[in-house]
């Protein structure tokens, strides 16, 4: 036998017998690149013998010591000479380089092509949600202004490594009929000539741009000042941008990629008219360390309770500098209990578009 054959050979032993080993020494540890939720073995089963060895061996093959290292190597293998995707269903590697959310992620990319879409009596709940949440809260004299943050598909379709015939249902498209002015899309001005000139969403993430976020903020603001003509105009020029680098995150960082892009962090100049505020809630959520911010700006008035989620964060400070008190709630119901403990003048519901379905669990007002 043959010197490379002795080590092909010897190699091939290692890769296979290395969890074993990796398992007995604690050579490694076992980073949860993929972002899986933490599993007990189970239970040994003596009576179904057969069932507990199907269900331990997929147990072993999510856990197995070593896995982190193999998935990393993998991926960067498969991205290296083939630009593809080591997790699709996660994440999927569309064109110029860009990363979108695969299917895993509320079936962004079946709603995208029109496959996974509402039924005529779920669209008609969530219609009859939005516009009962709109009627009760005016009755209080509360104005309700529900936005829709577009996915990063919608403003890239062009990228997406498959073609979408831009006349394809969408779920967002079934609601803007359905709701007509009670819904704001913010994708509106994300226009492709913006395109042109900025990027309005980062290449390896699945949020918005400070910029992108800025013309989002701009759609939404023409509309509430239609019933609050006074609110006054932001000023871009009015912001400082610094420029940084990140690498390995978001979208990266499931691929387990060390992937480095230009990131912007965007300040407003007179931040120091606005400040923040201690939390009232003592035990947030799930957890969630951003679950509640409070602000003031003496500068203005109006009181503005925003349910949010992830992409409020760069629309927070356009938020700051044009309202008076600002609570942000990260969640994706209405709760009528804060409501009713801020009195706010205006309320916001700012939710992603794939999550739109979630809206369908929302408690009735």
């Amino acid at each position: 036998m043959t010197l490379d054959r002795i080590l092909l050979l010897a190699g091939f032993i290692l890769i296979i017998i290395f969890p074993t080993i990796n398992g007995t020494f604690g050579l490694t540890e076992n980073r949860n690149t993929e972002k899986r939720k933490n599993e007990d073995a189970p239970k040994l089963e003596f009576v179904n013998w057969s069932t507990w060895i199907l269900k331990y061996d997929q147990h072993y093959k999510k856990t197995f010591p070593g896995r982190s290292i193999y998935f990393r190597g993998l991926s960067r293998l498969k991205y290296s000479l083939w630009r593809t995707s080591v997790l699709p269903d996660k994440v999927i590697l569309g064109e110029k380089g860009f990363l979108f959310l695969g299917n895993t992620h509320a079936k962004s990319i079946d709603k995208k092509l029109g496959i996974n879409i509402f039924t005529k009596r779920q669209l008609a709940k969530i219609t009859q949600k939005i516009r009962q949440t709109k009627k009760k809260l005016a009755k209080e004299n509360i104005k309700f202004y529900f936005a829709v943050a577009p996915d990063k598909n919608t403003i890239y379709p062009e990228l997406l490594p498959f073609n979408v015939d831009p006349n394809c249902e969408s779920p967002l498209k079934q609601l803007k009929r359905s709701l007509q002015n009670d819904l704001i899309d913010l994708s509106e001005r994300l226009t492709d000539e913006e395109k042109k000139e900025v990027s309005l969403y980062y290449k390896f993430d699945t949020h918005w741009t400070p910029y992108g976020a800025f013309l989002a903020f701009q759609q939404l603001i023409a509309t509430i000042r239609k019933d609050f003509p006074t609110i006054s105009n932001v000023d871009i020029t009015n912001y400082t941008i610094e420029e940084y680098v990140r690498c390995n995150k978001n979208l990266c960082e499931q691929l387990d990629l060390d992937l480095c892009e230009n990131r912007y962090r965007m300040e407003y100049v007179n931040s120091n008219d606005i400040r923040k505020q201690k939390n009232r809630f003592i035990k947030p959520p799930q957890g969630n360390r951003n679950y509640e911010k409070r602000y003031i700006n003496p500068q203005n008035k109006l009181k503005v309770l925003v349910f949010r989620d992830s992409f409020t964060t760069e629309l927070e400070k356009f938020f700051n500098q044009t309202f008076g008190e600002l609570v942000y709630i990260w969640t994706s119901e209405i709760d009528q209990q804060i409501i009713a403990q801020e009195q706010p003048d205006i309320v916001i519901f700012e939710i992603v578009e794939r999550n739109l379905d979630k809206i369908l669990n929302w408690k009735n007002f």
